[in-house]
């Protein structure tokens, strides 16, 4: 049978690109490592790797069984922390906060997630830090929390990359922009941008979208309830900006557009991250392990409940 060493080896090969490479952080000499997968492929009867200048490539059957390592080396690692953590007994409170209203929609399914395996530990949602999550993390107002924009100093904190997901433009069925098959940047010159009040003046829809264009809205109408948003949109007040996900949690898209904005749409990434100095904290990286667990692994509340996540 396929042991954790095979599938660590698979894995390790894989990450590294070449048997040396690989040998070295499996703390193995380089040709034991080699003897090793040959005896596995030969075993298996097939080729899991190509063996080609400048190092090593996964065949198909190869990238099969890297699947399945990555899966089930990763709930192994994850068992081993958390049957650490329950023998110490833990008990404590982590504080987790996000850049974004609007993912206040899904996270409680991640904090309910977390509370199902560590139910002695409190989990505090922190929504006053939403406007500086950085700055939550540097004072310790928050433990974790949810990113997509630049940090301040890169080296301060620690990042775990989560997911992409899609800024969309939405607008009433018959507004003159309804049509468009997506929106420039100039679209919003004469326009009244509707948006959650955490948003205008950063993130991407600002950086990255109008600022080079070197557009500013006629009017930015700021809106601290969600739902709000697109309803001003959906009675004509106005082009709002949400995440493409936060549509599934309407009850009708009724009078609704949905315009990309820009020919390939706009993107942002978003991170889990920790003060770097408290990133080894057993609950801090619990959450972080979580954060990334749930949102990576489709059946999952999160990803049932907001399918256009694009997974990292």
């Amino acid at each position: 049978m396929l042991g954790v060493r095979h599938l660590e080896m698979v894995r390790a090969i894989h990450a590294e690109g070449t048997l040396t490479a690989a040998a070295r952080v499996l703390f193995i000499s380089q040709p034991a490592l080699s003897r090793q997968l040959a005896a596995l492929e030969t075993r298996m009867g097939v080729r899991l790797f190509r063996r080609q200048h400048g190092g090593m490539a996964l065949t198909r059957e190869g990238h099969r069984l890297l699947e399945s390592a990555e899966r089930i080396l990763l709930e192994l690692e994850r068992a081993e922390h958390d049957v650490k953590l329950l023998a110490q007994g833990i008990i404590g409170t982590v504080r987790v906060s996000t850049e974004c209203f609007m993912c206040y929609h899904w996270l409680p399914w991640v904090v309910r997630a977390f509370s199902a395996r560590f139910p002695r530990v409190e989990v505090q949602l922190v929504p006053e830090a939403t406007r500086d999550a950085y700055g939550a993390l540097e004072r310790g107002g928050a433990d974790v929390a949810l990113v997509y924009s630049t940090p301040p100093d890169a080296g301060a904190v620690q990042r775990v990359e989560l997911f992409r997901d899609e800024i969309v433009a939405v607008v009433a069925s018959d507004h003159p922009l309804a049509d468009r098959a997506f929106l420039d940047a100039g679209d919003f010159a004469d326009a009244t941008l509707l948006c959650h009040y955490a948003e205008p003046g950063r993130g991407v829809l600002e950086e990255e979208f109008l600022a080079p264009a070197g557009v500013r809205p006629r009017r930015v109408l700021e809106l601290q309830v969600t739902p709000a948003v697109v309803e001003m949109a959906r009675a004509g007040c106005g082009v709002a900006a949400v995440p493409r996900w936060i549509l599934d949690s309407q009850a009708s898209m009724d009078g609704l557009a949905v315009l990309a904005l820009g020919e390939r749409g706009l993107w942002r990434t978003w991170f889990a991250a920790c003060d770097a100095t408290r990133a080894g904290e057993p609950l801090v990286a619990s959450m972080l392990r979580i954060l990334r667990d749930e949102l990576r692994r489709e059946g999952t509340p999160a990803t049932a409940r907001e399918p256009r996540l694009q997974l990292a």
